[in-house]
């Protein structure tokens, strides 16, 4: 079984000179009142994080400047592989757009219709090659001849 600490009476470790108790209702050591542990604090900036803040501020580090960019590509959790296409009538709002979606618009010349949907036939999400997609009119379509077709 386990001591309990002594309840002490000390100064706030901040300088304000209030008392307080060293330990807390669960036995934990305390050396400030609450909220005094920020009491004076100032926070200051290094050379290097100022210069890369105005950079970020004034637009020297978006996209390809920033070292994070990735060329426009991400992968969501789903699997799918969306690339940067703002100027697209389809595109999400933050400029993206599924790219199994482009490649058959590009392989049909024209573009897909919202209930439009490509199936991947091997199902691996993000094998975007042309003879790997094909177009069904619609979900249940989809659904019908290319997932319940294996079973």
């Amino acid at each position: 079984m386990s001591q309990r600490k002594p309840r002490i009476l000390i100064k706030c470790a901040c300088g304000c000179g209030q008392d307080l108790i060293c330990v807390d209702e669960k036995g934990r050591d305390r050396k400030y009142l609450q909220g005094h542990n920020t009491r004076n604090r100032r926070w200051s900036w290094g050379e290097e994080s100022r210069i890369k803040l105005s950079q970020s501020k004034t637009g020297t580090l978006t996209r390809g400047n920033n070292p994070r960019w990735n060329g426009g590509r991400y992968v969501d959790v789903h699997g799918y592989v969306w690339v940067l296409h703002p100027d697209h009538p389809n595109a999400a709002t933050n400029g993206y757009i599924r790219e199994h979606r482009l490649v058959l618009e590009q392989k049909l010349g024209r573009l897909l219709l919202p209930e439009e949907i490509p199936h991947h036939l091997n199902g691996i999400k993000d094998d975007n090659r042309p003879e790997n997609l094909v177009l069904y009119s619609c979900q249940s379509s989809h659904l019908k001849e290319g997932h319940y077709a294996k079973n």
